[in-house]
């Protein structure tokens, strides 16, 4: 699109045909979609999983989830990459990036941050709480409750960072999109 553009502002004249461009952006779409989610399904599958399921007893999502999710990520960029090819203004190409950014990352997070962070109201009827025969606690079920509860918090600490590094490499795609890009018009 932005080989047209600038074919199309130019009048045939001085055009110069980039296919390193479309090398680039075959790499970057493609290593965004399919790289970018194994490398969280890994991370997640190391750090977080000591089962199958999580202490919510939702699964983690698998690779193919995180790949569908990241290429349902997509479409804000759609209308971002247009803007920025028929606007060649600096602040404008940075508003449409960030604010496609934005709501990409967004749905990345909506999706991702249940399964990933744990959810204390789910486990909040296995807290432990005072028996009624001898107002101790210590039972079994208050023991295995307890268990579940330090899990959600262990769950919690390790997925901060993960959804830390999620919003990074998001910000690192739209700069990588500017910079890689969008960077030749003054």
């Amino acid at each position: 699109m932005q080989n047209y553009l600038k074919q199309v502002t130019d009048y045939h004249e001085n055009f110069d045909y980039d296919v390193k461009v479309l090398v680039r952006s075959v790499w970057v779409l493609y290593g965004y979609i399919f790289v970018i989610p194994l490398f969280f399904y890994l991370v997640i599958r190391c750090l977080l999983q000591e089962s199958k399921e999580n202490m919510t007893g939702r699964q983690f999502p698998s690779y193919v989830d995180l790949v569908s999710l990241y290429g349902y990520s997509l479409p804000p960029f759609f209308l971002g990459v247009i803007i920025c090819g028929i606007l060649p203004f600096h602040p404008i190409q940075w508003l449409a990036l960030l604010s496609s950014t934005l709501v990409s990352l967004v749905f990345i997070l909506r999706n991702l941050v249940s399964s990933v962070m744990g959810s204390y109201a789910a486990n909040a009827s296995h807290l432990p709480v005072a028996s009624s025969d001898d107002d101790e606690f210590g039972t079994e079920e208050d023991e295995a409750a307890s268990s579940r509860t330090r899990g959600v918090y262990a769950q919690r600490a390790k997925g901060g960072p993960i959804l830390g590094s999620i919003i990074c490499v998001h910000l690192i795609f739209c700069m990588l999109l500017k910079f890689g890009f969008y960077h030749q018009y003054n």
